[in-house]
């Protein structure tokens, strides 16, 4: 077996301190001298352009090689733009046994076209076209997923020998521009409902085969079943969580978060005492739905004036859980109003230039509270009043030292079966076409009057009128005030009441009286004078 021997394109260019192929190299075997040895330079005419010498000591193959591009090749066609840019183009040998593993890849950097063609008829790729952001679909996740760019430079290195940087960002390029690109809206917007063991369509409810074809990022982490039987989840729901009533108003709340469609512009606010489970049930919502899907923000973080990454942190989100909405200021109410009931919106994204809508049609805010902040009760426009919807906890149910998830469930397979239930549940009860009846505003105003605490219901009921030349007593007011609650309160107390719900009193005859007032009838108390 011969070998030619010719100079490398480092010691072409004097560097043979950088020469990587001495043994291959014509002036190594001249112990690097100053003659150069190139059909492309001048040399010595004296000496030979070949050398031949016989290799034992290794098994080799033949490859190509381009001196200017320092690229090589099993494939001598590989070489046509160096040829006709008039390159030289030699025959080399490598060792078979993995020493020059680079070598063994199919593609040079020149052939960057090639590659893309390689890499996009191997994946499934998608670029937004307003942001230029690349998505590539995931087999194994069965859905897609961003950053592609990453997995094509990744491809690229696996198929290029030498790949470098230009070859890289001309591969994503023209991928980009080879009938990839597609509209925000026709790619986040889908109304597919993906699952562990395919999709649903929520205009028919068939059961299909996921496929790259469905352009969804998301997935639900259930599985569609709709002969489970394990109703252990389901009772413990109804029964023991929420009122019976609310069973409808729970079915809806899943299928809002699961079809990712929410027209009803609602927030959804549990309301209850400790101890009445209500984040339980946000965890098992938060089970069925996934934990992925979900933002768990305090108010504040994103109802404050003036904040431009608000509404990006629920992107790609389906719903926001938050235990805190009772001490909302009126300005924070006002900004969830718009949120919940307002149009597609812009969103700033920090540490980048891109940005996504924000669509509240596809989003549900739930809230938690234990109670309600008098403001509330100051709220008298029906628009706001509309975007709350209310359920009530009322069954103390005394949580137990360790992880209840563990004790209510046998194993996880129970566990997957129960949740598989409740989904049949839903599906089945949205297929048949049945929906849930919203309060209105006026039964959402008389929630709110329901729930006022005892001493604000005694100031919302009319006891106390006013009446020209009236004078009523603090005294007077404590014993009307103690009827009425069935409770005792200090004088102190209920002047600090009297003073904040706006009665003005002055001192007489050592005693605290209200001038202008009296108790009405209603009282059965009333104070004539």
């Amino acid at each position: 077996m011969t070998v030619q021997l010719i100079n490398c394109k480092k010691c072409l260019s004097d560097n043979h301190n950088e020469c990587i192929k001495s043994e291959f190299c014509l002036c190594a075997n001249n112990n690097h001298g100053v003659q150069r040895e190139s059909i492309l330079g001048t040399f010595d005419s004296t000496k030979p352009l070949t050398n031949d010498i016989e290799i034992m000591e290794k098994p080799r193959e033949k490859w190509f090689q381009c001196t200017h591009c320092d690229s090589e090749s099993q494939s001598f066609k590989a070489f046509e733009f160096c040829k006709k840019k008039r390159h030289e183009i030699i025959t080399i040998y490598v060792p078979v046994d993995g020493e020059n593993e680079d070598n063994s890849k199919p593609f040079t950097n020149e052939q960057w076209p090639q590659v893309a063609l390689e890499i996009q008829n191997r994946f499934h790729i998608v670029t937004v076209r307003e942001t230029k952001e690349m998505w590539i679909n995931s087999d194994e996740e069965r859905k897609y997923i961003p950053n592609a760019d990453t997995y094509i430079e990744e491809e690229s290195h696996k198929l290029i020998s030498n790949c470098n940087t230009k070859s890289v960002s001309e591969i994503k390029n023209a991928i980009k521009r080879n009938q990839t690109y597609i509209l925000s809206s026709d790619f986040f917007d889908s109304t597919i409902i993906n699952t562990e063991n395919g999709v649903i369509d929520p205009g028919t409810f068939e059961l299909l085969d996921y496929s790259y074809k469905y352009l969804t990022t998301t997935k639900l982490p259930f599985r569609v079943n709709m002969g489970s039987n394990n109703f252990k989840l389901w009772n413990h729901i109804t029964h023991n969580i929420i009122e019976k009533k609310d069973s409808k108003l729970f079915l809806e709340i899943l299928w809002v978060l699961i079809s990712w469609d929410n027209p009803h512009k609602k927030c959804i606010i549990f309301k209850g005492l400790s101890d009445t489970q209500k984040t339980t049930l946000m965890e098992i919502i938060s089970w069925i739905i996934g934990r992925k899907n979900i933002a768990v923000l305090k108010p504040q973080k994103f109802l404050v004036s003036g904040d431009r990454f608000s509404m990006s942190r629920f992107i790609g989100k389906r719903a926001n859980f938050s235990e805190e909405i009772n001490n909302l200021t009126p300005d924070m109410i006002e900004n969830l109003k718009a949120m919940i009931g307002g149009m597609v919106q812009e969103t700033e994204l920090k540490n980048s230039n891109d940005g996504r809508l924000f669509d509240p049609k596809r989003f549900l805010f739930i809230f938690s509270t234990n109670y309600l902040d008098s403001i509330y009760q100051r709220i008298n426009d029906n628009s706001t009043l509309n975007r709350f919807q209310f359920m009530m906890f009322k069954h103390v149910i005394k949580k137990k030292k360790g992880d209840w998830e563990k004790e209510f469930f046998t194993d996880e397979n129970d566990k997957t079966s129960a949740i598989e239930t409740v989904i049949r549940f839903v599906l089945a009860w949205k297929k048949s076409g049945q929906s849930v009846r919203w309060d209105e505003a006026w039964e959402t105003k008389e929630f709110l009057r329901e729930e006022l605490p005892i001493e604000d219901k005694y100031f919302e009921s009319g006891r106390i009128i006013e009446k020209r030349l009236g004078k009523l007593t603090l005294d007077e007011v404590k014993l009307d005030f103690e009827t009425y609650c069935k409770t005792t309160i200090q004088n102190q107390a209920l002047g600090y009441l009297m003073r904040e719900k706006g009665f003005e009193s002055k001192q007489s005859n050592g005693k605290t009286v209200y001038p202008g007032y009296a108790l009405s009838k209603a009282s059965g108390n009333e104070v004539l004078r």
